[in-house]
């Protein structure tokens, strides 16, 4: 007979379900609105993101009434790999979609987020392709970056970052402009916490050792219940629940002062 998800585990998946159901009520209450700004539109991309993922989160948690043996199953690694993209697109959004900061800056961070984004796709074809790019991939490819990088180099925000800063952003290997435990600290979660959270869910979505090592102790990474099992999920639930409500209200007061 399955275990039977402690008291805790039950009340945190329905404050998920009411924390889902608010952001995809957010998302449709804005949805079809033309944004004024970039800002106004990144923020809807990246708040319908976060709720797709947190919606796949939530299909991952054990169920509450299972009904077959996959809505039993227990594997609290995957929802950690899961719980830090929701993590990691939380932050986007506010950094991308919410922060106030000037016209300049956010300009600045667009473009260092085009020229990542562009150097990611070169590298990821360049890893398919035996042969790298033809004559033609690479001329729009080098064309492409070059025009990203002239848009930051003539960016006063950018101009003023000292030129070891500059150098870095112009290769394209960071997307943003501030350090992750920066924006996580704006976005109220604390330090220490972000930083554990970040590499021990980290070390699940790379399958490090800490994954795995002293998988008997606990009864863990077997698909069925045990204490630990269902702490893990708890930790990952509350996070998702803190992550994705603090992101709806941030929706609502984006495009309320817009509507204002």
């Amino acid at each position: 007979m399955a275990s039977v998800p402690s008291k805790k585990y039950r009340e945190l998946s329905r404050e998920l379900d009411a924390a889902i159901n608010r952001c995809i009520y957010v998302s449709r209450k804005h949805a079809g609105i033309r944004s004024p700004t970039g800002s106004h539109f990144y923020s809807s991309v990246l708040f319908t993101l976060l709720t797709t993922k947190a919606i796949s989160l939530r299909k991952l948690l054990p169920k509450l009434k299972p009904k077959t043996m996959s809505d039993e199953h227990w594997d609290y690694g995957s929802v950690c790999t899961l719980t830090r993209s929701v993590l990691e697109t939380r932050l986007a959004f506010y950094y991308l979609g919410y922060e106030p900061c000037s016209e300049a800056e956010w300009q600045c961070r667009w473009a260092i987020f085009c020229l990542h984004d562009e150097a990611t796709r070169g590298k990821m074809l360049e890893g398919i392709v035996s042969s790298s790019f033809t004559a033609e991939e690479q001329d729009v490819y080098d064309e492409n970056m070059h025009e990203h990088r002239e848009k930051l180099k003539a960016n006063p925000v950018f101009s003023a970052l000292p030129a070891g800063t500059q150098s870095r952003f112009l290769q394209g290997k960071q997307a943003f402009m501030h350090p992750l435990e920066e924006i996580a600290v704006k976005c109220r979660i604390p330090l220490e916490q972000f930083r554990f959270f970040y590499a021990f869910m980290s070390s699940h979505a790379h399958a490090l050792p800490v994954a795995y090592f002293r998988m008997d102790e606990g009864n863990r990474g077997r698909g069925i219940h045990s204490e630990l099992e269902e702490q893990y999920h708890m930790m990952c639930m509350g996070l998702a629940i803190s992550l994705v409500g603090s992101a709806a209200n941030e929706m609502e007061l984006k495009f309320a002062a817009r509507a204002a």
